[in-house]
Order: C-alpha cells, then sequence, then structure tokens
C-alpha cells in the first residue's frame, strides 16, 4: 500500500491535517479538497487508489 495515492475529501481543516499526517506517515501520497464537487470530479479522473470522503458536507 506504500506510495498509494489517496483523495481526502474533508471540509473540517483539523480533520484535513490530522488525516494528512497520518497518511502521509504511512507513505502515502495525499491529494486534500474541501469541496465535494471538485472531490468527485478528482475521484473521477481515475488517478486515485484510495478515495476518502467526509459524510456531512456542506
Amino acid at each position: 500500500m506504500r506510495g498509494s495515492r489517496i483523495l481526502l475529501i474533508e471540509d473540517n481543516p483539523i480533520n484535513q491535517q490530522v488525516a494528512t499526517e497520518l497518511l502521509e506517515q504511512a507513505g502515502l501520497s495525499v491529494t486534500v479538497t474541501d469541496n465535494g464537487a471538485e472531490g468527485v470530479g478528482l475521484a473521477t479522473s481515475g488517478d486515485f487508489d484510495i478515495v476518502l470522503m467526509d459524510i456531512q458536507m456542506p
């Protein structure tokens, strides 16, 4: 799993920071967006191995 590309879709800056730090410490590459529509667009590009998305976003 090391080197996998992760898309994190999260609107809370603290959650973004914590998740990014944990994932990067595990050797993963993280792209973060705080916008659901932008995140879905990025996810459909097919360039990510895993998508982590907040289920309660504005």
